[in-house]
């Protein structure tokens, strides 16, 4: 389908994934009304290249006067784009009753108001689609996302049905699913999004699917697998995968290389921890802030894991020379505790590193899905510390 002449109205414009896309429609020459409740930030999206119309889409009448005057001004919407939304993120032991009925009054009651008011219309031109962004989220019940991913699940239920019973009558069905992307409903996390894109990035490929008559859009593609997979896993295994306490998340990489360099030239250049931007493949560098290298050294660690670029502060916690270093490094979702021990062996040197990490606050929940990732990233980190200590002289 060509977007280029199409009259595209998306519903929740005023920031994030709506906004993006909103442009990207305008970029590719479709004529587009933008609403959501913030005005003054709609225009601040349009720039002047896009109507303009305020609305809230709790309120039924108003989402049907505002779709009477986008049609009235544009002509007859062809595409519809729901990405209005709302996340809190919920303790099932404290549960909220507001907060959850906030959740279907925009995610889903929300949702019902716009297709109440650009159906009919559809149905009687028997052409027409409906795009509706809801979350990969809803795929399986995640901890804290009990308002969010219900009706995230309602909304990918919701728009599957309208597939089947809309086929024959002219009018297509889009579901969008997103993973983690940078908007400001992801600012407040505090905890690890794995394969977290930018807004521009979502829109194009919602723009591409809705240009290739795709049924269902969902990105980033790696996270689509993750969580595609994750469906298939039973109820009792997915329940005991995220019902682990916290202090069971931990996970460690444990690696041992043996190298045919004495270990009086092994140790000196292990236990300096810059080395790791030689070896260690997560690692983008590592610099020295102060000390010597011994007890109370600190280190400034920038690493670059699953798309997410994260600093640490290491200080070094034990230093035995010849034998064991010890490092500690924290920031505000995980602890790290990185330990190198050394054996002097026929021939060479044994280095066995150990990296344990600890995540903290909703991270903690996605610990189980990070360890594959970990596992590659460990062989990698062995392959790359062999290769190094190999060049070593001596």
């Amino acid at each position: 389908m060509e977007l280029s002449g199409k009259t595209v109205w998306v519903v929740g414009a005023s920031s994030g994934i709506g906004a993006a896309t909103a442009r990207e429609l305008v970029r590719r020459g479709a004529r587009v009304a933008v609403s959501a409740r913030r005005e003054e930030q709609l225009r601040e999206v349009s720039q002047g290249t896009m109507l303009v119309v305020a609305v809230d889409v709790t309120d039924a009448a108003s989402v049907a006067d505002t779709a009477a005057i986008v049609a009235g001004a544009l002509g007859p919407v062809d595409i519809v784009v729901y990405s209005a939304g709302y996340w809190k993120q919920m303790d099932a032991t404290a549960w909220d009753s507001e907060v959850f009925e906030q959740h279907l009054r925009v995610n889903l009651a929300g949702m019902s108001n716009v297709l109440a008011a650009v159906l009919p219309p559809m149905l009687e031109r028997r052409r027409g689609v409906i795009a509706g962004i809801s979350s990969v989220a809803g795929y399986r019940g995640l901890p804290g996302s009990g308002g969010y991913g219900a009706t995230k699940a309602a909304q990918l239920n919701l728009l599957e049905s309208l597939r089947v019973e809309l086929a024959s009558r002219g009018v297509r069905v889009t579901t969008i699913s997103p993973g983690f992307v940078r908007t400001e409903l992801t600012a407040g996390n505090r905890f690890r999004m794995p394969f977290i894109i930018d807004a521009a990035e979502a829109a194009t490929s919602i723009c591409d699917g809705l240009e290739r008559n795709r049924s269902e859009v969902v990105f980033p593609l790696r996270m689509a697998l993750l969580m595609k997979a994750a469906r298939l896993l039973p109820t009792r295994v997915w329940t005991a995968l995220w019902s682990r306490r916290p202090e069971r998340t931990a996970m460690q990489i444990r690696r041992t290389v043996a190298v045919d360099k004495p270990i009086d030239v092994v140790f000196p250049y292990l236990s300096d921890f810059t080395t790791t931007t030689h070896w260690d493949p997560a690692t983008v560098h590592t610099i020295l802030e102060r000390g010597d290298g011994g007890v109370g050294t600190e280190y400034l660690n920038t690493t670059r894991f699953l798309g997410r670029t994260t600093r640490l502060r290491y200080v070094v916690q034990e230093l035995v020379p010849s034998r064991r270093i010890q490092l500690r490094g924290e920031n505000a979702t995980v602890a790290a505790h990185d330990t190198m021990t050394f054996l002097a062996v026929s021939g060479g040197t044994e280095v066995t590193y150990t990296a344990e990490f600890r995540f903290k606050g909703m991270t903690r929940y996605l610990a189980p899905l990070l360890r594959p990732a970990l596992r590659r990233l460990g062989d990698k980190a062995e392959a790359g510390m062999r290769t190094t200590l190999a060049a070593l002289p001596g």
